[in-house]
């Protein structure tokens, strides 16, 4: 219950119309990641994983973690990310780039953490889509500069570096 009530604030609350209006290129908040973490395909694994168990190994250093909760659900995210790999290869580069899941910046304050599964999704999406278009041929990679935004910030993770979606284009996508 309280997965299905956290995806669906997700959802609702991470939609964001007026960067949509004012940017019809920047990723799109309802990413395909996103759909597939409120899929009800998903939403038993995920609360099942999402839970702590009697017999899960705790830590205490370097900080409190749960390491049988986290490896359940790693191993959901990694189902889930498996089974769009082939979905991610029939998309568009703009597409793809519309996939990436946004965030409000590199601040603290502004930065997003979902935890759990949906972490290991976005960061691992995140991997999949960069893998994805830097296979892509270059005639594919023509919309890539007009898609470049330094106001648009992407979620790279807990731990991840800040990335704007043109630090993307330029640095992951290019190598510049």
């Amino acid at each position: 219950m309280r997965t299905t009530f956290i995806l669906s604030a997700l959802l609702l609350c991470g939609c964001t119309v007026s960067r949509q209006a004012a940017n019809p290129s920047a990723p799109s908040q309802l990413s395909v990641f996103d759909e597939a973490l409120a899929n009800l395909k998903y939403v038993n694994a995920i609360r099942q994983a999402e839970r702590d168990l009697p017999g899960d190994t705790m830590v205490k250093k370097p900080f409190p973690a749960n390491l049988t909760r986290e490896r359940r659900e790693y191993q959901v995210a990694t189902n889930i990310l498996a089974e769009l790999e082939p979905r991610l290869k029939q998309m568009s580069v703009t597409r793809l780039v519309q996939s990436l899941k946004v965030e409000g910046g590199p601040s603290p304050q502004a930065s997003a953490s979902w935890g759990g599964v949906a972490d290991f999704v976005y960061v691992g999406g995140y991997a999949l889509i960069k893998k994805e278009i830097q296979a892509r041929p270059a005639n594919e990679l023509r919309v890539l500069p007009g898609l470049a935004d330094d106001s648009v910030w992407l979620y790279t993770g807990p731990q991840g570096p800040p990335v704007t979606l043109a630090d993307f284009v330029q640095r992951e996508v290019y190598g510049k």
